[in-house]
């Protein structure tokens, strides 16, 4: 657990509007005692017991160091984690909030409500999809249990991760080090007196992860604890694998759909840095698109990654700007990190040199000025046109 967080669960009797959650296991390769202690927070049985044991908390997930599991980041780097996300059997408020967190504070952990909060957690719930036009279509959720999850969502989070773990496995088989890494399914159960708006139960699964911290927090924690230099550099590395990852996604027609910085973590080691990504179950297989519309799907997923950036930006520009308000200016960070993205997403052509560095900075300039309109439509069909312009796909 973070140093500077404390976590607490919230007692049964601080509850008295909330029925006690109950569940059960439908699929499980834990091992006994990992078995118990998710049991303990499933069937809210004295789940402070657990709060030794946790490293990271989320808005409807929190990760568990594994007493059964060890690991090292150069065995990450073969999928073998230390660590246990539990998703679907409560979370924090703050996480659902605010977005990023850098101050100390003490997190309190809630069972799940599945009360209709959707118009609560529209903001995060919000997925986009590209329509036969090339135009950017917005859905929002009619429903949403607050720290649950819907069968429809644990099933589309665990389809694409074993899919995309079918491509990481591509890559071993060819003795590459693969790009990326994912969380490995480990269980699934319901809660039985959880429902959605159908009557459905709520469902709630566990993966096995490697414990690393976001990359946020990676980057802010590296500024604090070494250097702003030192940071600035892993958030470049770190940038340019992200770009890389995209690349390696979009080549095979599938888009992340989600590639905000704090769905990813940078795993580096002694055998070579990685990627570990998650949250995937927005991702989408685009095979069977029209060209043109797979093209625009790539500039979306590009478009994401790129607001991240910019949300990034501002945090640090907050933090440093006391030091030098030129050099932490938004619009430089937000050029240095694209400019970095930029050029892991697009290594093929800079290495062919069918795109120059010069081209690259201008285009990331482009898309920074880009980003002060909020025209999300305008920043996707210039990125799809570089796609088609450099070939990304064809």
């Amino acid at each position: 657990m973070s140093s500077r967080e404390k976590i607490t669960f919230v007692p049964k009797e601080n509850q008295p509007q909330v029925e006690p959650q109950q569940g059960v296991f439908t699929d499980s390769s834990l091992t006994p005692v990992e078995e118990a202690m998710v049991s303990s927070v499933l069937n809210w049985d004295h789940p402070e017991a657990l709060v030794p044991y946790i490293e990271e908390v989320f808005g409807r997930s929190f990760i568990l160091r594994s007493p059964d599991q060890s690991s090292s980041p150069e065995a990450a780097l073969l999928g073998e984690y230390d660590g246990l996300q539990v998703l679907g059997l409560g979370g924090v408020v703050q996480a659902v909030q605010g977005g990023l967190r850098f101050e100390k504070e003490t997190l309190h952990i809630s069972p799940v409500d599945d009360q209709n909060h959707a118009d609560e957690l529209e903001a995060i719930l919000q997925t986009s999809s590209i329509d036969k036009s090339g135009q950017i279509q917005l859905k929002t959720a009619t429903y949403a249990p607050l720290h649950g999850m819907t069968a429809e969502s644990a099933q589309r989070r665990r389809y694409h991760s074993q899919q995309l773990q079918g491509l990481v496995d591509t890559y071993r088989q060819a003795g590459k080090k693969p790009l990326f890494v994912l969380p490995q399914f480990v269980a699934e159960g319901q809660l039985t007196n959880k429902f959605d708006a159908e009557g459905n139960p709520l469902v709630f699964q566990v993966y096995r992860v490697p414990l690393v911290r976001r990359l946020p927090n990676q980057i802010i924690e590296s500024m604090y604890n070494d250097s702003y230099t030192t940071g600035m550099a892993k958030s470049v590395e770190a940038n340019y694998a992200i770009g890389r990852v995209l690349r390696g996604l979009h080549v095979c027609r599938y888009v992340y759909g989600d590639p905000h910085l704090g769905n990813m973590s940078h795993i580096e080691s002694q055998l070579g840095n990685t990627m570990y990504i998650t949250d995937l179950g927005n991702a989408k297989d685009i095979e069977n698109e029209q060209l043109a519309v797979q093209r625009k799907y790539l500039g979306l997923d590009l478009a994401i990654a790129i607001y991240s950036q910019i949300e990034l930006a501002k945090h640090l520009s907050v933090l440093f700007s006391r030091t030098d308000k030129d050099t932490f200016s938004i619009t430089n960070l937000t050029i240095t990190h694209l400019t970095a993205l930029l050029g892991g997403y697009f290594v093929t052509e800079l290495s062919r040199q069918r795109l120059t560095h010069p081209e690259l900075i201008r285009l990331a300039e482009q898309l920074a000025l880009r980003l002060e309109t909020q025209d999300v439509q305008q920043l996707v069909d210039l990125l799809a046109n570089v796609i088609e312009k450099y070939q990304v796909i064809k």
